[in-house]
């Protein structure tokens, strides 16, 4: 939907982006004059590391912070659960720690399905049978298992939906060669995964590409909490407009 169009809502089930959290002492240790924290940086490269070297910098000056690497954010949860940090980054739809609380919902992010301009596909059981592209990075094998509960929930076995791991650039290819049929994008609602993904298919399409309807929005997040339905209008992210999936608290 490059910004084109009049306004209209779309019901989106849209992916809660990264949650901060802290062991119930964490609350505590802020309220400290001077306190060293260890805290989850996220992997390396990730939305999460990034979030949160913009989280230490806003902090008190008091606080001291030491980051402690993690492989991916499972390991960044069970690392506050068996207690080697005070504070975690986590993403709501991977396992959150037994042991913490939420301190904050850092950022949402949606998850659309993003389809080439007068794509044949028109449910989600229509992916069956075809192949998704989903952007390279730390966060893809993740971001393939949000994709493969949608399917579930269509009864749609993951098996049956091929992956690619791309770079955007090569995504727009894959979609000019016909080597995959949709693409999985994660990220905020404006800026981001989301918009580069709709605008390597854009440019490699030459027409605006759009978004898999999910109709069933609010069924899905009552069967997976960890996800949340919400109405986005039509231009607000400067990218496809559609029903999409994001993460909730």
């Amino acid at each position: 939907m490059f910004g084109l169009g009049q306004p209209r809502l779309v019901t989106s089930l849209i992916a809660a982006g990264f949650l901060l959290i802290a062991v119930l002492l964490g609350a505590l240790y802020l309220l400290a004059p001077h306190v060293t924290l260890r805290i989850t940086t996220g992997p390396a490269g990730s939305n999460a590391q990034r979030v949160i070297s913009t989280f230490i910098s806003a902090l008190h000056p008091r606080i001291r912070f030491v980051t402690v690497p993690v492989p991916d954010l499972e390991a960044s949860s069970k690392a506050l659960e068996d207690g080697k940090v005070d504070i975690a980054v986590v993403r709501s739809d991977i396992r959150p720690p037994a042991n913490g609380q939420t301190l904050v919902i850092l950022r949402r992010d949606v998850i659309a399905i993003v389809l080439p301009a007068n794509s044949p596909i028109k449910d989600t059981p229509g992916l069956a049978g075809k192949t998704i592209a989903i952007p390279a990075g730390p966060l893809q094998e993740e971001n393939s298992a949000a994709l493969d509960k949608i399917l579930g929930y269509y009864n749609v076995a993951p098996a049956a939906v091929k992956r690619e791991f791309l770079s955007a650039a090569d995504i727009g290819a894959a979609f000019h060669q016909h080597r995959v049929a949709a693409a999985l994008a994660i990220g905020p609602v404006g800026p981001g995964e989301a918009v580069s993904v709709a605008a390597a298919i854009a440019k490699a399409s030459k027409q605006a590409p759009d978004v898999l309807a999910i109709g069933e929005a609010d069924a899905i997040a009552k069967q997976f909490p960890e996800f949340e339905s919400i109405d986005i209008s039509r231009g607000r992210t400067q990218g496809p407009s559609g029903h999409s999936v994001r993460y909730g608290p």
